[in-house]
């Protein structure tokens, strides 16, 4: 059991909003099979692979599992060295290794490399076998950047080329190019940035063009969605405006909580929101908000499990699906932004979670007077969040007949008298006057059933069209006539005809038809209020229906019913009188449905035994989360979820 089971949020995706103070990253490190933890360089191949440099071995990694390349001394089909430097695959998919003995090119056939490095070069302690940057142009050339100096690629040749022939080019280290979508090839060195006129075969420093040439080391360079290149140096960022040639710069102020968090630029990427990632030696990452010309800092938190790994960020990669892959000195993170992070953020709810203690959360309702309820097995629970905040908390008191018969809670209603009903797991059925605050309950009796419940566990309550009050027990049904205060039962076998397929009654719901349905163990049972008998609706009669065990019913806004169970989601075509189902196979993250629930946009939201999902119903698209994306549990419990007035949902696990 955890600490505070309960999950709050308003399901809107977040998107990499950069207002968001914190994001959550997963990690990834040698604990996982990682070679070593300082990322050095990433990159993604057409086979979808994540490829990861470090100081000790080349990293490919299927999204479960590491595979690991070395320098071995006595392979010449082995890499170069073990220190990558540099990744890419050029636009004939062959995947080349930068290291810092060399460039190798990797045969996905033999699993084997091509070490690209001259005798000269492995004999003498020489600057050009030091790689530092792969790029391949629009022109398909492909430049090799190393400590001393430009390379480039024949192909027909199959051979590297020292680049002699441009005018102005050195011998400095090249550490990075990048070609904008105006085809400027740029190249970043460590003695300033630089522009490639392939056709005059030149070499001309920035300040041709623009106002101030950059005469520090340039580690990075990224054109943004809205045209601006960004330079990153170890004395802060620059952006350029290729169009009117306009500079600004942007750099660490200890004054300013919203300025670069670091001056050591060390990558930078945007994300497919728009928003800029900017990566630091010491400062962690930086997201700049390009409307208020502000950067938000995200950094390694001892207390924080899901925080940044460390403060010194390598790389930046940006795969195939949006997500963000980070680099650091000390493993490898990873921030989807796609995914939507569950926060408990209700200013008037989040003093309750500190109350609680080691309890489940089995229910939960909202009042007429908003306050918000909570069904726990150690009490209920009232909480004001439109007044005061305060906390009211009801328990059984066994010298107090106005109190809880028992304390185990598990479902809650209220009917529309203003009375608050509360099912119990040995203590029956407790009604609770909200005007007066008294308290009557309900009991199983044995000697005269007609005033009595067929059992003291109810696992739901309902009230029907005519004010009926359906009680779902773990012995059948109990319909409670409210005035006369007596009782009809429905069990399995019953000798009146009332007979149902399974005793064990999970969930109780009336579609807008008037038509009651009842979710059991043994399959679904359907009822007349014509006849006043039901028709059931189980696998052997039914095959479509994936399992019998049905936990929760659920009727959309088109007016379709779900059904949630321990062979996966259901849907029910009245018209055909069939199942459609989902399991999964199709995307859900188990097949045990505990809870149903739908947001203002349609979206299905499900709590499983493996963590929340979200059922896209018009696009058939399923979207998991677990305890990494903010849940407090990845378990659900049985009929446990509530979707609030503000919109809110509580999910109870």
């Amino acid at each position: 059991m955890l600490i505070g089971c309960i999950v709050f949020f308003v399901p809107v995706a977040l998107h990499a909003q950069v207002d968001q103070q914190k994001i959550k990253f997963e990690h990834l490190s040698i604990r996982d099979g990682l070679s070593q933890n300082s990322i050095k360089t990433i990159f993604q191949d057409s086979r979808g692979y994540i490829w990861l440099g470090t100081e000790d071995g080349l990293n490919r990694y299927d999204g479960s599992e590491f595979y690991t390349y070395n320098s071995f001394s006595e392979d010449s089909t082995s890499l170069s060295s073990s220190f990558i430097t540099a990744l890419f695959e050029d636009s004939e998919g062959v995947f080349w290794v930068g290291t810092s003995q060399g460039i190798n090119k990797y045969d996905p056939n033999t699993d084997t490399f091509k070490q690209y490095i001259t005798a000269s070069e492995r004999r003498n302690n020489v600057s050009t076998k030091h790689i530092r940057c792969i790029f391949e142009d629009s022109q398909k050339t492909l430049w090799i950047g190393t400590d001393g100096g430009l390379r480039k690629y024949n192909r027909e040749k199959d051979q590297l080329l020292s680049v002699r022939n441009f005018i102005g080019l050195g011998s400095d280290a090249v550490l990075t190019m990048y070609e904008d979508s105006f085809h400027t090839l740029w190249m970043g060195t460590d003695y300033g940035l630089y522009i490639l006129d392939r056709d005059k075969k030149s070499v001309k420093v920035a300040n041709d063009d623009y106002q101030n040439h950059i005469r520090y080391a340039v580690s990075a360079i990224y054109q943004s969605s809205d045209s601006l290149i960004w330079i990153g140096t170890p004395q802060g960022l620059y952006s350029y405006n290729p169009q009117n040639f306009q500079q600004e710069y942007y750099s660490h102020d200890s004054e300013k909580s919203n300025s670069l968090s670091s001056n050591v630029i060390g990558s930078i990427i945007e994300s497919e929101s728009g928003v800029l990632w900017v990566a630091t030696y010491g400062g962690g990452i930086n997201r700049f908000d390009k409307n208020k010309k502000e950067f938000i800092s995200s950094k390694h938190d001892a207390g924080d499990l899901s925080s940044l790994s460390n403060d010194i960020v390598q790389t930046l990669y940006r795969d195939n699906i949006g997500a963000i892959w980070i680099g650091t000195y000390n493993g490898l993170d990873k921030f989807d932004g796609k995914k939507e992070i569950f926060h408990i953020y209700h200013s008037k709810l989040s003093p309750f979670l500190k109350s609680l203690k080691k309890e489940d959360v089995w229910a939960m309702e909202q009042t007429f007077d908003g306050a918000v309820w909570i069904g726990t097995q150690q009490g209920l629970y009232r909480i004001d969040v439109e007044g005061d905040s305060s906390i009211q908390v009801f328990t059984t008191d066994n010298e107090d007949i106005n109190s809880l018969t028992d304390n185990y809670i598990l479902s809650l209603y209220q009917d529309n008298e203003k009375v608050l009903w509360i099912g119990t797991m040995n203590g029956g059925l407790n009604r609770y006057d909200l005007q007066t605050k008294e308290f009557t309950n309900y009991i199983r009796n044995d000697r005269k059933l007609s005033i009595g419940l067929t059992n003291n566990s109810v696992w739901d309550i309902l009230e029907d069209d005519y004010d009926n009050l359906w009680i779902a027990t773990s012995k059948g049904v109990s319909k409670l006539d409210k005035n006369k205060k007596t009782f009809i039962h429905y069990t399995k076998g019953n000798r009146n005809g009332n007979t149902i397929t399974n005793n064990d009654v999970w969930d109780i719901h009336q579609d807008r038809y008037g038509v009651i349905w009842v979710a059991t163990s043994g399959g679904l049972n359907q009822y007349s209020e014509v006849t006043g008998k039901f028709k059931s609706y189980d696998k052997r009669e039914y095959p479509s229906l994936s399992n019998n065990y049905i936990t929760s019913l659920f009727e959309d806004h088109m007016g379709d019913l779900w059904l949630g169970t321990h062979g996966g989601l259901n849907k029910f075509d009245r018209k055909k009188q069939k199942f459609f189902h989902y399991e999964d196979g199709d995307g859900l993250s188990n097949k045990v449905i505990y809870s149903i629930g739908e947001d203002e946009r349609g979206i299905l939201w499900l709590g499983t035994n493996k963590g929340l999902t979200r059922f896209d119903v018009a696009k058939g698209d399923f979207h998991n989360y677990d305890m990494s994306d903010g849940l407090t549990s990845n378990r659900f419990n049985h009929g446990a979820v509530k979707k609030l007035n503000t919109s809110e949902f509580i999910f109870g696990s």
